[in-house]
């Protein structure tokens, strides 16, 4: 009998980093409800960014899980991924789709509901110095693997 999980070991085998662009859609969803320019930014309009801010980290927290498990349980599947000619080109998927995340919570969490206080912005801050790094390491540290080490 076949067994139908929505988390089977071949799903987790074939994770993508493409998977992190609906992390960057969901993203710019609340950002486009807290920046509606006929809205006033009203506490409505505030609540659905804050909805779409919950989801965004729900699913970025969801994938997030799934690609370390399938670089920890395939580890081949890394040196995979660098090497194929479209899925490398989605890992910067990942620093963009947090990089949402941290607007949000900056913009929305931060400012408008005024959750967490200094202590949070600080979090959020050494959050994005980290998304920036990692930024910057697949800006140019992909063109390397790219045009030096695979040619």
């Amino acid at each position: 009998m076949l067994s139908y999980s929505l988390i089977s070991m071949q799903n987790i085998s074939h994770f993508s980093p493409a998977w992190f662009a609906i992390n960057m859609g969901t993203g710019v969803i609340s950002t486009l409800f807290h920046g509606f320019p006929y809205g006033g930014h009203s506490k409505i309009m505030n609540g659905f960014a804050l909805a779409f801010f919950f989801l965004n980290l729900f699913l970025f927290s969801l994938f997030l899980a799934l690609s370390m498990a399938c670089y920890i349980m395939f580890p081949r599947n890394w040196r995979s991924i660098l090497h194929h000619p479209v899925q490398s080109l989605y890992i910067g998927c990942f620093p963009m789709g947090a990089d949402t995340l941290i607007t949000v919570g900056i913009v929305v969490v931060s400012q408008y509901w005024g959750f967490g206080g200094t202590a949070f912005v600080y979090v959020l801050w050494a959050f994005w110095w980290l998304d920036a790094i990692l930024s910057f390491f697949c800006c140019f540290g992909l063109v390397y693997v790219m045009c030096v080490i695979l040619l």
